[in-house]
């Protein structure tokens, strides 16, 4: 969460407190969500590995209420990887509704409009690459798009889902959110830990 709180206050957004009255919306449904798919020679255990390492990611765990890396157990899931709602973050300031699964904090992901919240993450997926964060002024309010990923999985089991989503909302110069969050998960990718 660090890095989505970090992201936001580069923006400006939680310099002061964020007067969120707006609805979180979801756009579109899962169901379309399109299926990434694997740069050249890359594969179900490169994820796995990758999100193993703390250098590299943590996701937020409710049973342990932090971020950790991806835990697997004898090719099993370690912990419950649920859904997400920004109250378990302990975050007043912004409502980002619930996400289903448990957010991804990729660690080498940049805060700075036009580069990925994904950091080399995307060298394992390929449309990755394209998602960048935006901030456009419109008048004087500011249009942000910011794309951050998920983990679904439960304990014990032998495959998780991965969750790409957009998140896109405008803020006037007081920093309130003005009208909707818009919330769509645009790409998904099942795991097999096997």
């Amino acid at each position: 969460m660090k890095k989505f709180l970090s992201l936001l206050c580069s923006f400006g957004l939680l310099g002061t407190s964020i007067s969120v009255s707006s609805n979180v919306i979801s756009c579109g449904s899962k169901d379309n969500a399109k299926e990434l798919t694997y740069q050249d020679n890359k594969k179900d255990s490169d994820v796995v590995s990758y999100l193993s390492n703390f250098e590299n990611a943590t996701i937020f765990t409710n049973e342990k209420e932090d971020f950790l890396p991806l835990s697997v157990v004898e090719n099993k899931l370690g912990y419950e990887y649920t859904d997400t709602h920004s109250s378990a973050m302990g975050d007043q300031d912004l409502d980002f509704g619930t996400l289903e699964g448990s957010l991804i904090n990729f660690t080498k992901g940049s805060d700075e409009e036009g580069k990925s919240t994904f950091g080399d993450f995307d060298s394992i997926f390929k449309e990755l690459t394209d998602l960048k964060t935006t901030n456009t002024a419109d008048g004087e309010n500011s249009n942000i798009t910011i794309h951050v990923g998920t983990l679904k999985g439960k304990k014990n089991e032998q495959s998780f889902t991965i969750n790409i989503y957009k998140l896109s909302f405008t803020i006037d110069k007081d920093h309130n959110v003005v009208g909707d969050v818009l919330k769509d998960i645009i790409y998904k990718k099942n795991i097999s830990l096997v």
